[in-house]
């Protein structure tokens, strides 16, 4: 359902693994925030949706 957002989160592993790395940190623990994050932004795209349809159909319904 989320191509996009998944293909990005695949592409900025290495990214994040070596950036995590650089700066001394966990590669893993930097890896889940990027997964803790992505999913909060399908979340985000969920529920904003739902929010959209919803007020289209408000306005349907008040014409």
């Amino acid at each position: 359902m989320f191509p996009i957002i998944n293909e990005l989160e695949k592409q900025l592993e290495p990214e994040v693994r070596f950036r995590a790395s650089s700066f001394g940190q966990s590669p893993n623990q930097a890896l889940a925030e990027l997964r803790k994050h992505t999913e909060s932004l399908r979340n985000q795209v969920i529920h904003r949706r739902k929010f959209i349809l919803a007020e289209l159909a408000k306005t349907e319904a008040s014409r």
